[in-house]
């Protein structure tokens, strides 16, 4: 039975909420959010792939990752016809969602553990050919940009710097000569 406009729309404003609503990373509500994706089939895909993307690049720093785990779990978990439909839509539009999150992290000065965690998940799906080759150079290119290197508040401080100054001095004490 196909789907009429109206059920796509309403299923499209749901997963939107949810979405929405997915604000720390929760096991429960990603396999929820990945079932959705599934049981709704390859047509339904065309629909929440835009909405997966909206989610990742409209979403704070501090909620990147939830809606990248919705994706990774997508990608890993959905298998058949339908997993395939989803591999190929997320494939031409992932790597610039995820470049978006890369910038978004900077510019919100996200705490180290989201680049860290957002470069796992790329790792992964590298490892296991999930999305193109072109796609993961794009995404390596943005995590090892010069701004989200070195300067960036991802950076390891200076020796010395940041640390109350007791620190810094025992620190000095202990050094190898």
């Amino acid at each position: 039975m196909a789907s009429t406009p109206s059920d796509t729309a309403e299923l499209v404003e749901a997963y939107a909420e949810h979405l929405s609503e997915l604000t720390t990373i929760l096991a429960r509500d990603i396999r929820l959010l990945t079932d959705i994706a599934r049981e709704n089939g390859s047509q339904a895909a065309h629909a929440l792939v835009p909405v997966l993307v909206q989610a990742i690049t409209a979403a704070p720093a501090t909620q990147i990752l939830p809606k990248i785990y919705v994706v990774d779990s997508i990608l890993k978990n959905v298998k058949d016809e339908v997993g395939q439909t989803y591999r190929t839509l997320l494939a031409p539009v992932i790597a610039d969602a995820v470049v978006q999150a890369y910038r978004r992290c900077l510019a919100d000065n996200a705490s180290p553990t989201i680049k860290a965690k957002l470069d796992k998940v790329r790792k992964t799906w590298a490892e296991q050919q999930l999305v193109p080759a072109s796609e993961l150079a794009k995404m390596e290119a943005a995590a090892a940009a010069p701004a989200l290197q070195g300067a960036s508040p991802w950076a390891a401080p200076a020796p010395g710097v940041g640390y109350p100054p007791t620190y810094n001095v025992m620190a000095q004490q202990h050094q190898p000569q």
